[in-house]
């Protein structure tokens, strides 16, 4: 079992992004605390170095993670169409807070932190918290459809149903069976237990 931390600023990212990517982002972290860092089962998961490891949780949106002994860091998620890349600095030592004003005013849209290591639980965090209260199968089957940039009309024909009942289970109006969450499991390549209430 892997600890997960996830800095600050993933957190302050994370609250911005889209419900279907906070619990795909949920999900990636459960795989990770479960598995550990190697998680071939998620798109374009790729080691990127010494212990450093990336995944996109869809098309559009990449999270990155450090492995250091049983602990799992959280180094940053990104959206990937996003024009400004993404640069870590550390600054120290004499006039550290004039080259960090200096930031602040050429760009204001920085994220600054004092210390980049700053990371929190990411079980015991607020956010955690919150998208684990909001989870059900329904949210979880239109996050991973969204994973798989499949529309509701697409999804439906893939599993053999229509799509008023597509809508239906991701809206929370209708349960998903044993059946359709196998098919479910098999089009959007994922274990199909993710869908039982």
């Amino acid at each position: 079992m892997y600890k997960i931390f996830v800095r600050k600023s993933v957190l302050k990212r994370l609250k911005k992004a889209p419900k279907s990517v906070q619990i795909l982002f949920d999900e990636l972290i459960e795989d990770l605390e479960d598995k550990g860092p190697v998680q071939y089962q998620w798109p374009n998961y790729s080691k990127l170095g010494r212990f450093k490891y990336h995944c996109h949780l869809c098309y559009s949106w990449v999270a990155c993670w450090v492995c250091e002994s049983k602990s799992i860091k959280m180094r940053f998620i990104m959206l990937v169409v996003e024009k400004a890349h993404h640069i870590e600095a550390n600054i120290t030592g004499a006039g550290t807070e004039i080259i960090i004003d200096l930031i602040k005013e050429s760009f204001p849209k920085a994220d600054i932190l004092k210390d980049p290591d700053e990371a929190v639980n990411w079980n015991t965090s607020d956010l955690s918290i919150e998208i684990k209260a909001d989870k059900t199968p329904g949210k979880l089957l239109k996050a991973y459809r969204y994973r798989a940039e499949l529309s509701v009309v697409e999804l439906a024909d893939a599993a053999g149903t229509k799509y008023p009942n597509i809508s239906a289970m991701e809206n929370d109006r209708r349960i998903i069976g044993l059946k359709m969450a196998k098919k479910l499991g098999k089009v959007l390549k994922v274990d199909y237990i993710k869908f039982l209430a």
